[in-house]
């Protein structure tokens, strides 16, 4: 593991360099070459070229009084390369050299950084990415997990108070995040009357053009059947996490005004204060891999992929068809939620049971990977799948 070497501990020249470039702008005076990056966008500048720094400082080669970015050779980089092969992915890499390079660039504009642009791409052209197919979820098993760990915490009566609260919240982050895959950061900043309101009878996600990263406003209604958890979660869950009591929303205290509960940060940690952007990440990890045995980082979320694997030959021979002993659907004689194929015709089971049929177009897209416009949903009778019986039509 590489720790990046703290921004005091640097060579004065490089904080020096690093202080002029960051220099905001002043009326009709231009500011530095960074000046215009986000915060979070150089504090990564500022952990990449940290993690070179202390390769330099652990080989006792860091030279103090250096001018600024001097320290990056192709000798030096070669052996960095050395060092963090076996430690980082290729991609991983590719990335640091190339923020290596701007680092350089803003540091020392008046060098020639193109022998370091030059390896940056050549790492880049033979980078790939680690293999994630082990770790994708779709949307709806998602939403899934996340509104049966809110049933399960209120259910359970063995809890504490405060560890149900916490599943509570757990849960309507999964479900939300599935359900609207913002930007991490944007997720973790919700706040209750301004980015997470309530518009006429569902709640809305609201983000003006600054909090964006493409610079335009983002405003996506969430689905009136989650009106129900975050009814949950505001009522009972958060005021909890807050230290206060249960409440109803719209009734008043006993000064005769409506407690303050509904404001300030969605997402709520211990001692009543916001969740930061770490513990919201490690928050949905954690539950996660506690409802799929894999952990689903946020980012990735909601996987665009659909959950089943690749039908064998014998489920579409025809409409009548007899499973396997080995099938999944019939262990123990108990019904799963799977799709099942009849010639032409595909039939998903929803959430109470029952199977709606569609029959399959060409194309591709649609919810359930048919075309666009499918043709109306089927209600069809339940199907028994239990050990020795037949699947029919």
């Amino acid at each position: 593991m590489v720790i990046s070497l703290k921004l005091a501990e640097w060579p004065s020249a490089d904080q020096q360099a690093l202080a002029s470039a960051c220099r905001p702008r002043q009326g009709l005076k231009r500011g530095g070459a960074a000046a215009s990056l986000a915060p979070i966008t150089r504090k990564d500048l500022e952990r990449r070229y940290g993690y070179f720094l202390t390769y330099l400082k652990e080989r006792s080669e860091l030279d103090p009084s250096a001018e600024a970015a001097a320290q990056i050779t192709p000798e030096a980089v070669e052996g960095y390369l050395a060092y963090v092969q076996r430690l980082w992915s290729p991609v991983t890499i590719a990335q640091t050299l190339f923020k290596l390079t701007r680092m350089g660039t803003l540091l020392a504009p008046d060098r020639d950084w193109s022998w370091l642009r030059e390896i940056a791409c050549d790492r880049d052209l033979v980078a790939y990415p680690k293999p994630r197919f082990d770790r994708i979820v779709t949307s709806e098993r998602l939403v899934e997990a996340g509104l049966g760990l809110i049933r399960s915490a209120r259910e359970n009566p063995h809890l504490r108070t405060y560890r149900r609260a916490t599943l509570i919240r757990n849960g309507l982050m999964v479900a939300l995040l599935a359900l609207a895959p913002i930007r991490l950061k944007n997720f973790s900043g919700l706040t209750l009357g301004t980015s997470f309101k309530r518009i006429g009878d569902r709640w809305w996600i609201v983000l003006g053009r600054h909090e964006t990263k493409s610079g335009a406003a983002d405003e996506r209604p969430v689905p009136r059947y989650l009106n129900q958890a975050i009814a949950v979660y505001l009522t009972l869950a958060r005021p909890i996490l807050l230290g206060r009591r249960e409440f109803v929303i719209g009734e008043e205290d006993d000064t005769g005004s409506a407690p303050d509960v509904l404001t300030g940060g969605l997402w709520i940690g211990e001692g009543g204060k916001a969740l930061g952007y770490s513990a919201v990440e490690r928050a949905i990890m954690e539950t996660t891999r506690q409802t799929h045995w894999t952990h689903t980082e946020p980012t990735r979320l909601p996987a665009k992929w659909r959950d089943h694997r690749p039908l064998p030959r014998w489920r579409s021979a025809g409409p009548r068809q007899r499973a396997p002993p080995s099938s999944r659907s019939q262990r123990d004689g108990k019904l799963q939620p799977r799709i099942i194929v009849r010639g032409s015709t595909e039939v998903r089971r929803d959430r109470r049971g029952a199977d709606l049929k569609r029959v399959s177009g060409t194309a591709k897209g649609g919810r359930f990977g048919f075309q666009s416009r499918p043709r109306p949903l089927v209600r069809l009778a339940p199907i028994a799948v239990a050990k020795g019986e037949h699947l029919r039509a």
